[in-house]
């Protein structure tokens, strides 16, 4: 059984949770007629036993089911026009769709070879030109894990139909069906095909790893188009063939600019391959051919990496070699490679290299022999110690611990200035210690003037977090203008570096700047910041004597809602409501499926207005919610709304859908904003419905004018 009937097989049993065993399940078997009653009949758990109790039916089902399948095409009917019938018949056409789903995955099971047969018999059936379009469809993703060796003839036909939805369908089916009769199926149309159902053809058989597409792989790659050449490129990286590397490394030279990066890609994938197929001489000398293309350091990187674990005997002097190369990345990838090789030659060569080499090369060499603990390192760190050269003497002295030197403020600095990436950070760290031991003994003007240098040279975020925390204790107003032009820039530490301007505002504050104070934390607290950081804004607030009672509403976020759930949900009904929108009546039960629920009520307390649904209901994954409104507008006016949610949502207003995203994520306050949304003055009706995975599940909503400034709702009043 291939992997994709083990998945389908266990699907069965994973959906029929809490169904009987398949033997309990075959002797509670329906028969073929109370079966499609149920399949037809508007009881939802009805149709669930007779998907889980009718799967044993097998082949004899299909055909009447087939026959259900075929009115399915909702695409075809207009909006608004969905009568209670055609919506009843698209209800049975997707219920029929689901049974064979449960019937085909049942025939695949362990043992039930002559099950299978007559399934997939039926199923070539359905793929006719004679059947409806839905019938098709459905025939040929079930023969996926039906069909083998038998059926591949009837379903390859299809891949030199007119319909091209018909041909994918077919070739997807073709990609999966196992045996070499699909293999050659797919070769056959290969040079027949065009376009990009040619490339499709072509992944297909990198995907099946076809040995017998090599040859006519390796011709496509000269095929002049270059999507094509790269298509056929990855096939061959996937499929791993060693006689295929020579072809490929003509036909990525072949290549410019992002095409022959992605070539290099797939060479780096034909090597890997080749290595765990445990041929180490070829993908030895496919790593070569990338690290001598014009790939980015990624790529190269891991070509570097992979070619040291082949052990070709070229190994040390290659690793050696990338040490020169002008990439920091490079240098840092060779040197992370030697600290770990082993070989009684490799600390003498590393030695007598790091004598000879020049800056930086030497530094890196330097903290490699001092991570092997090489009997050679102390005395080159030591002469290295005294270096000329500013980065070779750096790297020394952090290598024996003596960058705690004040009176190397001014090195530090230079080497921040001018040296390479790994000199600066290091350089920089120790740097920003020194200006916390200026700080620790009182010198605040001192360690201020480090940590805003600190700030200005930083390339890692750890130098700029402690630089910010700095800053932060010392609250001189002097350094706000540094750390606004930081926020500004939506840099990584923007957190941080907001917590550092609320600690300082809330100072300048409490010396007398009050008001000011009260300005600057009230703007920022308008902005998008994470629950933390209005946290901190909040206490800087209070510290001051602000009022924060309504803070939320002030800010524009809804903090009064009725929540109901939790309902069950799909990727077809992501959507979709449970019940009309447009007459919501929070005290009147709601009736879901045969289930009964009640609106319950809540008060946001959070600052942001973020509402906690996992706190609120149980089961809380793989279920959704629905979060109920009101805002009073005192005129028709449009609102921007800030929507952050955990996972995805759908948004109406006044009945009308006006938004959504189908996500999963974590929550980001005011992550999506829903333009220009109507209001109309007095009530207006805010619906969201919050889907959920796993994990964390919350939301929270922000109404804002039409330039994005949140309006204070406890003026325009919310209930």
């Amino acid at each position: 059984m291939n992997n994709f009937r083990l998945i389908g097989w266990l699907l069965v049993l994973a959906v029929a949770v809490g169904t009987p065993s398949i033997r309990a399940a075959e002797q509670a078997t329906l028969s073929l007629d109370e079966f499609l009653q149920q399949i037809q009949g508007k009881d939802a758990n009805k149709r669930r036993e007779a998907w889980e109790k009718g799967a044993p039916l097998g082949a004899k089902a299909i055909a009447p089911l087939a026959k259900l399948l075929a009115k399915w095409e909702p695409d075809k009917v207009p909006e608004g026009k969905l009568d209670d019938a055609r919506k009843q018949e698209l209800d049975v056409a997707k219920a029929a769709g689901t049974a064979m789903d449960f019937i085909a995955h049942y025939a695949c099971r362990p043992g039930a070879d002559a099950g299978r047969k007559a399934m997939a018999a039926e199923l070539v059936k359905l793929i006719g030109s004679d059947q409806a379009e839905p019938v098709r469809i459905k025939a040929l993703f079930l023969l996926q894990s039906v069909g083998t060796d038998e059926e591949v003839p009837a379903v390859a036909k299809l891949l030199d139909a007119s319909d091209p939805k018909m041909r994918e369908r077919s070739r997807a089916t073709l990609e999966l069906i196992p045996g070499k009769a699909s293999e050659a199926a797919l070769l056959a149309a290969l040079p027949k095909a065009s376009g990009e159902f040619q490339r499709d053809i072509i992944s297909t058989l990198g995907q099946k790893r076809s040995k017998a597409a090599v040859e006519p792989l390796m011709n496509l790659t000269k095929s002049g188009d270059p999507e094509t050449s790269l298509s056929a490129i990855d096939a061959l990286a996937r499929i791993g063939d060693p006689k295929a590397a020579p072809v490929i490394d003509a036909a990525t030279h072949a290549l410019k600019g992002m095409p022959q990066k992605r070539a290099l890609d797939d060479f780096l994938r034909l090597a890997d391959n080749l290595m765990a197929a445990g041929d180490t001489q070829a993908a030895a000398a496919g790593y070569t051919n990338v690290l001598g293309g014009e790939g980015s350091d990624a790529i190269r990187s891991a070509a570097l990496i992979g070619y040291a674990k082949t052990g070709a005997p070229e190994t040390l002097r290659v690793i050696l070699q990338a040490m020169t190369s002008p990439s920091a990345r490079m240098r840092d990838t060779a040197g992370r490679i030697l600290v770990g090789m082993e070989g009684a030659e490799i600390n003498p060569r590393l030695a007598q290299m790091a004598e000879k080499a020049q800056p930086p090369i030497k530094a890196i060499l330097l903290r490699v022999l001092s991570e092997r603990k090489a009997p050679q390192a102390d005395a080159l760190i030591q002469q290295a110690s005294r270096d000329p050269n500013l980065e070779v003497r750096v790297t020394a002295l952090d290598l024996l611990g003596g960058l705690n030197d004040p009176s190397l403020e001014p090195m530090l600095v230079e080497a921040a200035e001018k040296g390479s990436p790994e000199v600066k950070t290091v350089a920089l760290r120790s740097y920003v210690k020194l200006a916390a031991a200026r700080l620790q003994a009182n010198d605040k003007a001192k360690a201020q003037a480090m940590y805003e240098r600190a700030l200005d040279l930083a390339g890692t975020d750890d130098v700029r977090r402690a630089a910010l925390d700095g800053l932060a204790n010392i609250a001189s107003p002097d350094s706000l203008p540094r750390i606004e032009k930081l926020m500004a820039q939506g840099s990584s530490v923007r957190d941080e570096a907001a917590r550092a301007y609320i600690s300082i505002v809330t100072a300048m504050g409490k010396a007398g700047q009050k008001e000011e104070a009260i300005k600057r934390l009230n703007a920022m607290a308008e902005q998008r910041l994470s629950p933390d950081t209005m946290r901190a804004a909040i206490s800087g607030l209070n510290a001051l004597g602000a009022d924060t009672s309504g803070f939320a509403g002030r800010l524009g976020f809804i903090t009064h809602w009725w929540l109901l759930g939790p309902v069950s949900w799909n990727e077809s009904t992501f959507n979709k409501s449970d019940f009309p929108v447009d007459n919501i009546a929070v005290d009147q039960p709601v009736k879901i499926g045969n289930q009964s629920f009640t609106w319950k009520e809540l008060k946001a307390a959070s600052p942001q207005g973020i509402v906690d649904l996992a706190a609120q209901f149980s089961p809380h994954e793989n279920v959704a919610a629905y979060a109920y409104a009101e805002i009073e507008a005192p005129r028709a006016r449009s609102v921007n709304l800030r929507i952050g949610s955990d996972d995805g949502f759908v948004c109406w207003v006044n009945g009308k859908e006006v938004g959504d995203r189908n996500v999963a994520r974590p929550l980001t306050v005011d992550e999506d904003t829903i333009e220009k949304v109507p209001l109309v003055q007095g009530t207006n009706k805010v619906l969201l419905k919050i889907t959920q995975g796993e994990g964390q599940w919350e939301f929270c909503v922000r109404v804002a004018n039409t330039q994005n400034r949140p309006l204070d709702l406890t003026r325009m009043s919310e209930r």
